[in-house]
């Protein structure tokens, strides 16, 4: 029973490692905008100067900055339309909209030009660097496959070696799930360490003093304290979900131990391990070959991906490093969704009626309900009528249909294009886009196990000389 105990803690330990690894996933979307590319312009350029190349260049349906207007769907003249247009206070939807037309740093204006004008929006892109204008398009960006294969590649070739193939093949399925999900080269360098200090671990598992001996081992202990130090580099908040993985890791090898030890049980005869682990190897015939293979093999992939757009797409423009665009999906929600457009609906639409000493600045709940008389003329007489206007799911799909009613290219059109589940905020211009931290970490990493091998297997050597 207490091992059943043990059974039941090691998988909710590797299922909520996969729960936490998907749920703070960050995998580049494939556009940052379904139907829409971006075109980023230096903001500091006329833009009713950008607008007549793109219109010059047949590209009629794209949406900027000085097309915009209210989003109400009423009269011009209307006095929700008029109280509406000085909403612009610190926290008003119609202030924060703005922000989609820049980038996050404002440095470059922003236009969404459909999909359908990709031919023409290249043409205008290359008018405007012929005027030497710093301008360019994000229209898609690959997954970032290097940083996986790479990962990929490295557990393979550990796996090759291992004396534990069935142990290592389990427990590497997580660093990989956890290296799918995370594609960056910070974080496949600190996965393929942790993976470097399983695999000497390996060894020792199942002897007497093992874990006592795998903290002591020099190896080891530096593999996986230089990658807990690389994932601190990428974000400090990583660090939860790579002690996950590793603790998701350790539960995995447990099942599968404690299976094997069952599986002998039906036998009378049991083998058991008679040396401690201070009496095995850390390097052995198999680690000289494994470790350098897997250090030139991260450093061909590397070098082959530099030079391949077909592999890994990055963009050759230095005006786009480090560029931070709006996006549908973002790791933080920073720009408003149509959830706010229909909040800032209700409220300006209720504004004319509410009470002065009505808290304007709150989130109206559903069920809401705001009164107001209508005075009409009927048979010679003024009658009242008292109207009512309530916050609920009827009232949000009216406010998002009446979005198809404008006449113009509005922001919320494309928003309402995108979907219900959508989370927009700043991506980076070319989400897979090569870091030269990232590459230069992954380099170490992988060299590093070379440079622990090689001093440890030499210290070995010269004090079996001098016996």
């Amino acid at each position: 029973m207490k091992n059943l105990y043990k059974f039941i803690i090691a998988f909710i330990l590797i299922a909520l490692n996969f729960f936490l690894v998907r749920n703070f996933r960050v995998i580049p979307a494939s556009k940052l905008w379904n139907g829409y590319s971006v075109l980023y312009v230096q903001a500091d350029y006329n833009q009713f100067e950008v607008e007549k190349i793109l219109k010059h260049n047949e590209c009629r349906d794209f949406i900027c900055l000085n097309n915009q207007d209210i989003p109400l769907d009423s009269g011009l003249n209307s006095i929700e339309r008029l109280l509406a247009k000085n909403d612009y206070e610190s926290e008003s939807y119609l202030k924060n909209r703005l922000n989609y037309f820049f980038d996050k740093n404002h440095d470059f204006a922003i236009y969404y030009v459909s999909d359908d004008y990709e031919g023409e929006l290249q043409h205008a892109l290359r008018q405007l660097k012929t005027l030497g204008i710093k301008a360019g398009v994000n229209a898609n960006t690959s997954y970032p496959w290097i940083s996986f294969v790479i990962t990929l590649l490295f557990a393979f070739i550990l796996l090759i070696f291992s004396s534990e193939k069935i142990l290592v093949f389990i427990e590497f399925c997580i660093p990989l799930y956890f290296a799918f999900l995370m594609p960056f080269y910070t974080v496949s360098a600190a996965l393929c360490l942790l993976m470097t200090g399983l695999f000497f671990s390996q060894k020792f598992l199942g002897r007497k003093g093992a874990l006592l001996y795998c903290r002591k081992n020099v190896l080891i202990f530096l593999s996986i304290t230089i990658s807990f130090f690389i994932i601190f580099l990428t974000s400090p908040k990583l660090i939860f979900l790579l002690l996950s993985t590793a603790i998701a890791m350790i539960s995995a090898g447990y099942i599968y131990y404690e299976a094997v030890n069952i599986y002998n049980e039906r036998y009378s005869f049991r083998p058991v391990l008679i040396c401690s682990a201070s009496m095995v190897k850390v390097i052995d015939k198999k680690n000289r070959i494994a470790i350098p293979l897997c250090f030139f093999a991260t450093l061909t992939i590397l070098i082959s991906g530099c030079f391949s757009l077909r592999f890994i797409n990055f963009s050759l423009s230095t005006d786009a490093a480090g560029l931070m665009l709006p996006s549908r999906n973002a790791e933080k929600k920073v720009l408003p969704d149509l959830n706010d457009y229909v909040v800032w609906n209700w409220k300006s639409i209720t504004f004319p009626y509410r009470s002065l000493n009505d808290s304007s600045s709150s989130i109206p709940k559903k069920g809401d309900v705001v009164n107001f008389q209508r005075y009409f003329e009927e048979n010679g007489k003024i009658s009242v009528k008292t109207n009512s206007i309530i916050f609920d799911d009827s009232f949000r799909s009216k406010a998002v249909n009446s979005i198809d009613n404008f006449d113009y290219n509005s922001i919320e059109k494309m928003l309402k294009a995108q979907g219900s589940y959508i989370k927009p905020g700043y991506s980076g211009s070319g989400g897979s886009s090569l870091n030269f931290l990232g590459i230069v970490l992954l380099i170490l990493a992988s060299g590093v196990s070379c440079f622990f091998y090689f001093s440890f297997y030499r210290t070995k050597a010269k004090q079996e000389n001098k016996k």
